[in-house]
């Protein structure tokens, strides 16, 4: 739940008279007759009228200023700016009015906003105090928009309470990427298409390396690459270089020697050990804890070992070779494992 707003200042008639007539002794001290027969009260008096109007005003905000407000925080232009009208074509701020209008009697206030970065305009509807159903005003004025220009940016109907919530939300997203966990969530975010990213910071160069891999594993296309760029491009600090590439593979090959356990069909032995090591080495679902290789993790010969050996039907390991090198305990890797060639052979 929020917090209430505070009023900006709580001060009444009587408040202000009293404040005023305590001051006269410090700045006056000739005026010594204060009762409320004097000219000079009637003029504190006077005063103290006119200025808890204008507190009365200053504490509530009109909605054409909370709109103004909205729109600064939402980056959206005026109904005055050259961009609007190119991009409405034809159709003018007086038409979409108009039309919002004619939804509902209800209607007191609407103010119309172009969004070049989302191609949208934000339609925002104001009712009267206490008007009734706002949510199906604002639905049927959003029909109605639509309806009013078929190309060109999207129209969008929004109460001024939907807009604040909106602009609430767009304010507390993080967007600025500064530190590697803000590249990495922006990158992350740049597209479904991404499914994982290692970030490397070079302070020095002021560089920052980003190694993509795609939702479907493998390599990704220059097209993704190019997306990711472009958005931590517009949310990075000025003078970061950002590089965005493949991540580096180093090939794999394993051919594993293994005594099985009595009493089990070795065909089914081999096809689980080859699906659980194919799926330790996946970038996206492998390693130890299943959430993907960890880059530039060394593939490791006792892991291999636990690994196999804890595998149903498995009795142990007999031999391991890793990249043709029997005696391999560990193999460094560039950024993530590819496993090329699996051989599994019982022995018994």
């Amino acid at each position: 739940m929020p917090l209430p707003l505070p009023d900006l200042d709580t001060r009444r008639f009587d408040d202000l008279v009293g404040e005023m007539r305590a001051m006269i002794p410090l700045l006056a001290p000739e005026w010594t007759n204060h009762n409320l027969s004097d000219p000079g009260i009637t003029l504190l008096e006077l005063l103290a009228w006119v200025s808890e109007a204008n507190l009365y005003r200053a504490n509530r905000i009109p909605a054409r200023t909370l709109a103004n407000f909205i729109s600064l925080l939402l980056g959206e232009s005026s109904i005055q700016s050259e961009d609007f009208r190119q991009a409405m074509s034809g159709v003018t701020t007086q038409d979409i009015e108009r039309a919002a209008r004619q939804v509902s009697g209800e209607v007191d206030e609407v103010h119309v906003r172009y969004a070049e970065r989302e191609n949208r305009v934000s339609v925002l509807i104001v009712l009267r105090a206490g008007a009734m159903q706002a949510a199906d005003i604002v639905r049927a004025a959003q029909m109605r928009l639509q309806g009013l220009w078929v190309s060109g940016p999207r129209p969008v109907a929004e109460s001024l309470d939907g807009a604040r919530q909106r602009a609430l939300r767009f304010f507390n997203d993080p967007y600025r990427a500064i530190t590697t966990a803000d590249f990495e969530r922006e990158a992350m975010l740049a597209s479904a298409d991404v499914g994982r990213v290692s970030i490397a910071s070079f302070p020095e160069a002021g560089t920052i390396t980003v190694a993509v891999v795609p939702a479907s594993g493998a390599v990704p296309d220059a097209a993704l690459l190019r997306t990711v760029k472009a958005r931590l491009d517009d949310r990075k600090l000025v003078g970061t270089r950002i590089v965005v590439r493949p991540p580096r593979y180093t090939d794999i090959t394993l051919k594993v020697s293994l005594v099985t356990r009595p009493n089990t069909v070795k065909r089914e032995v081999v096809d689980t050990v080859t699906g659980a090591i194919s799926g330790f080495f996946n970038p996206l679902g492998g390693g130890r804890d299943r959430r993907g290789w960890p880059f530039g993790r060394p593939v490791s010969a006792y892991e291999l070992y636990y690994l196999i050996e804890s595998l149903a039907g498995v009795d142990h390991v007999e031999g391991l070779e890793i990249n043709e090198d029997l005696q391999a305990r560990e193999v460094p890797i560039d950024d993530l494992p590819s496993l090329r060639s699996l051989t599994i052979t019982p022995v018994n």
